[in-house]
């Protein structure tokens, strides 16, 4: 689902499913496969809010919740306390540079399948200087688990080119109508040396895909990455990630992985859903900015920043 889809008169009546519904049908059937559908004009938002000691704040209801698009107050129609289905790309650098780190990596990027959800679904892909899908969004863990082993290192690294792709493969697998969080986790150790993508188009592809990016550097973090190379990767796995709502980390000890996938894993479980059909409704194609607040007003949340608004098509009349 992109990140604000096209006004269709047609599907104005479609059902919300509010989280108060939804809880307790999942108490009834905690098996049954979860669906939620929304109007076609809603924006949703995957926002998670932590402390001040990056724990998880949970238990926060819809009163809560402020949304501001470009400042001005909005109405919010759709509120899940707990997770909806979500979309999960799990992205390796499988680059020749990657080759140590690779077994660590495959072992800490399995704590994302535990958690998943009926109704959940995931894909593995890797990258060097082509990207490849090892398996594509399918709910069968074994064949996830089977796409992590098969990871193995050899060639250069198209960081941009990945990240292209992972978004337009999120495109591809829409469903309809069916409202899903999408999250992207990318796992890199160096800069870019192969990508016909620039960082820019990477970066308006990533905005305009509503796709929660988490990323990993695993080296050299912002503060002392070695060439000029180095920090503009850097750079752009922190950019993507804030934008998007989603977080950047960067260690260089292969002992932090496990941890670093388990947290993002954690934050995955505990997000909430926010949603709002927006009161601009200017079809001029223009940026436009998300902010979101709580009572109380001293949690850090995280989400996409904002979107690009529907575009009107102008039709040619006969002269």
């Amino acid at each position: 689902m992109r990140s604000i889809l096209r006004r269709d008169a047609a599907v104005i009546a479609s059902v919300v499913l509010f989280v108060s519904g939804a809880r307790a049908a999942d108490r009834a059937a905690p098996e049954r496969v979860r669906t939620f559908t929304a109007r076609l004009d809603m924006v949703s938002l995957a926002v998670s809010v932590t402390d001040a000691h990056g724990r998880p704040v949970v238990g926060l209801e819809r009163q809560n919740f402020t949304i501001l698009e470009d400042g001005r107050p909005q109405e919010l129609s759709l509120f899940a306390s707990e997770p909806i289905p979500l979309s999960l790309a799990i992205l390796v650098d499988t680059s020749t540079s990657m080759e140590r780190t690779l077994p660590s990596a495959r072992a800490a990027a399995a704590n994302l399948l535990g958690p998943l959800h009926p109704g959940d679904e995931a894909m593995i892909a890797e990258f060097t200087q082509r990207y490849r899908v090892r398996q594509d969004f399918t709910a069968d863990l074994p064949s996830l688990a089977r796409a992590l082993d098969a990871l193995k290192a050899n060639g250069a690294t198209a960081l941009y080119d990945a990240v292209y792709c992972s978004m337009k493969g999120f495109s591809d697998a829409a469903k309809g109508g069916e409202l899903r969080r999408r999250a992207l986790v990318l796992l890199t150790d160096g800069e870019d040396t192969a990508s016909l993508t620039t960082e820019e188009q990477a970066l308006d592809l990533a905005r305009r895909s509503g796709v929660v990016v988490y990323t990993i550097g695993f080296g050299a973090g912002p503060g002392n990455a070695s060439s000029e190379a180095g920090m503009r990767a850097a750079h752009f796995l922190t950019r993507v990630a804030a934008e998007s709502g989603g977080q950047a980390y960067f260690t260089s000890r292969l002992s932090d992985l496990t941890g670093v996938y388990a947290r993002i894993a954690e934050e995955l479980r505990t997000q909430y859903t926010l949603g709002y059909v927006p009161r601009n409704v200017r079809g001029d194609g223009g940026w436009r900015r998300i902010a979101v607040t709580t009572v109380p007003s001293h949690f850090v949340l995280r989400h996409r920043l904002g979107y690009f608004g529907p575009r009107e098509r102008v039709q040619m009349g006969s002269p």
